[in-house]
């Protein structure tokens, strides 16, 4: 039985992996199976990647941020109040001395 000969490479990328190998001490046939696993896992992880649950924790977020900026609103309010008030009193007392 023939064995298939692969496709070769387009110049630029056969240039690349010569390169990666020389730098890496890899040779060439396992830099292509560890390329190939790595496109395989993100090909799989896009397939699998639902925007809406994300839409969703994205929204959940927002809610929270919003929550907490209207807490943060209503406590500065209060140091505002707190703070005049000791101003009126403070004005008050240096009245009478």
């Amino acid at each position: 039985m023939a064995e298939e000969q692969p496709q070769s490479l387009p110049t630029e990328l056969d240039a690349w992996l010569d390169d990666r190998a020389a730098e890496t001490g890899r040779d060439r046939g396992e830099l292509l199976a560890r390329a190939v696993a790595t496109y395989r896992l993100l090909s799989e992880a896009e397939d699998a990647t639902d925007t809406e649950p994300l839409d969703q924790q994205v929204e959940e977020l927002a809610d929270r941020v919003a929550a907490v900026e209207a807490d943060v609103d209503d406590r500065v309010e209060d140091v505002r109040d707190r703070v005049v008030q000791v101003m009126q009193v403070a004005k008050a007392k240096a009245d009478e001395e």
